[in-house]
């Protein structure tokens, strides 16, 4: 019987042109709109939980003490790196990539100017994981031999260098000597990260372990992993909270509870497991700290963006579900006459009800393909143009490893989630309107229309 009621309702959608244009007005909306929501909320989320933590490292190997004063960065806190650690490392299951990095201050000097900077000294055996970094270059190219140096393009500006210009880089070496080298910049960059931008200093390794006295040592080493998340951010949501749960225990016959059901429950994964095997591997001074303990807000900012979705969808939902049952209502109050004569030509009420229910359909999925298919490409535009929040980079900066530009992420899943919903609302907006329709008796909607 579907195919004669969907004969029918295509012939009612034909024929009742202002009410079909409005319901299709309303649906593509709705499903545009849902579908540009999703997009730019996943461009979002993958900002974060890929690309941040991409930068910052899933892993990070440091001496314990000087993780426990990030904020001073102590030269003489450093740890070995050499064929024979980088061996242990990268052997280790689930590990793709290692960055042995040095992250020291220093005073950047030119021939007119000097400024406060943050020198990251990085392997040049291990470029090909920068290449976040190397796409930031808007001037000249990426180092490639020590005493070269990439800078921020704020930093540059205040210096009055360009590429080819000299740079010194002045500071306290780890005996506590003062210290020079000399170099030349090849690139500058825009990292939209404003504290990176005005103050930012990229050199090799070797470059900075001779100017810091500290060769064949690092102060940290950046890994990354196959398997980063090991659950889910909802989950590792709970696994937090578990963890704050034993913090806050009052007893260890409390404590020992809570850590047996974590354990159990939540056996460690990902970077956290990683993390572990790498402790065990490497000498006692060195401590293995996975994203998920050094940036637990990370899960918090994840499980955020997932209720904007719900709170955007539900406001969304509502508006178009009330605009379809409106224009559905006064579609079927206009066509009672019609519906009275189905009526007394023997259509049930059933048969009535899958009538208006198949028209509904039909709006909806026409409806639905009219707004994804726009949708769908403002979504891809904005995922190849992101846009520029640099004016709130300083807020931005509050979240280590994130930048200030953004873009939306296109996903088939999310499309043929959202392609869906437009066609359910329809479906589901037209309940309340068709129920009134089949309620009436023949001989009452005659009457009526008499």
């Amino acid at each position: 019987m579907m195919p004669f009621f969907l004969k029918l309702a295509l012939k009612s959608i034909l024929k009742n042109k202002r009410s079909t244009f409005t319901i299709l007005v309303v649906v593509m909306l709705c499903v545009f709109f849902m579908e540009v929501t999703i997009g730019y909320i996943e461009g979002m989320k993958k900002e974060i939980a890929d690309d941040a933590l991409l930068n910052i490292g899933h892993i990070v190997l440091y001496h314990k003490d000087y993780h426990d004063n990030l904020d001073f960065m102590p030269l003489d806190y450093n740890i070995e790196y050499n064929e024979k650690i980088a061996e242990k490392i990268k052997n280790t299951p689930n590990v793709v990539s290692v960055r042995p990095e040095i992250n020291f201050g220093a005073i950047a000097s030119s021939e007119k100017e000097n400024i406060d900077s943050i020198v990251k000294a990085i392997d040049l055996r291990e470029v090909k994981n920068y290449e976040k970094k190397i796409k930031t270059i808007i001037k000249g190219r990426f180092i490639e031999k020590d005493k070269e140096f990439v800078i921020g393009y704020k930093a540059a500006e205040f210096l009055k260098v360009d590429i080819g210009d000299n740079l010194i880089l002045l500071t306290i070496d780890r005996f506590g000597s003062m210290n020079a080298t000399e170099g030349k910049i090849v690139g500058i960059y825009k990292s939209f990260i404003l504290s990176e931008d005005k103050s930012g200093v990229i050199c090799s390794l070797t470059t900075a372990q001779k100017l810091l006295g500290m060769e064949g040592k690092v102060t940290e080493i950046l890994i990354n992993v196959k398997d980063y998340m090991g659950y889910n951010y909802k989950t590792l949501n709970k696994i937090n909270n578990l963890r704050k749960k034993i913090e806050k225990a009052k007893s260890e016959k409390e404590k020992n509870r809570i850590l047996k059901i974590l354990n159990e429950k939540y056996p460690e994964k990902g970077a956290e497991k990683t993390a572990k095997e790498l402790k065990e591997k490497l000498p006692d001074h060195i401590i293995a700290v996975p994203w998920q303990k050094d940036m637990g807000y990370l899960i918090m900012i994840l499980n955020i963006t997932d209720i904007w979705i719900y709170i955007m969808l539900g406001i969304i939902f509502f508006v178009a579900a009330m605009g379809i049952s409106n224009s559905f209502l006064i579609n079927i109050t206009g066509r009672m006459q019609e519906f009275g004569v189905f009526r007394a030509m023997g259509v049930s009420t059933k048969q009535l009800f899958g009538m208006i229910l198949s028209e509904s359909f039909l709006l909806g999925v026409i409806g639905s393909i009219l707004g994804i298919i726009p949708g769908i490409i403002l979504v891809y535009y904005f995922q190849l143009h992101p846009i520029d929040y640099s004016a709130m980079g300083e807020a931005l900066e509050v979240y280590k490893g994130m930048d200030a530009v953004m873009g939306a992420h296109f996903t088939v899943k999310d499309a043929i989630y959202t392609f869906v919903t437009g066609i359910l609302i329809s479906v589901f907006a037209s309940l309340y309107p068709a129920f009134i329709a089949v309620r009436k008796k023949p001989v009452e909607i005659l009457r009526f229309i008499v």
